[in-house]
């Protein structure tokens, strides 16, 4: 199934990162190689938010390349 718009899915969406406690984020360093980190994402709604600061290898990659691939991971145990 091909989705075109965010409403089609955003409930479902909402529900699994609402009860998701790590993300994993993929970026692309300037020199082209993929980066990944755990983080931990803040809810306010429908925004996620996470923290780092601009010198940060993250920030760099950001720069470089905007787009990034995030993998929510469920806590099982909540």
């Amino acid at each position: 199934m091909k989705l075109t718009n965010f409403a089609d899915m955003q409930d479902e969406f909402m529900t699994r990162v609402s009860q998701a406690v790590y993300c994993i984020m993929a970026t692309v360093d300037p020199q082209n190689r993929p980066r990944t980190r755990v983080m931990h994402p803040i809810w306010a709604g429908s925004t996620g938010w996470v923290i780092s600061w601009p010198g940060s290898h993250k920030a760099q990659h950001l720069a470089h390349n905007r787009q990034v691939s995030l993998a929510y991971l469920h806590d099982k145990a909540k």
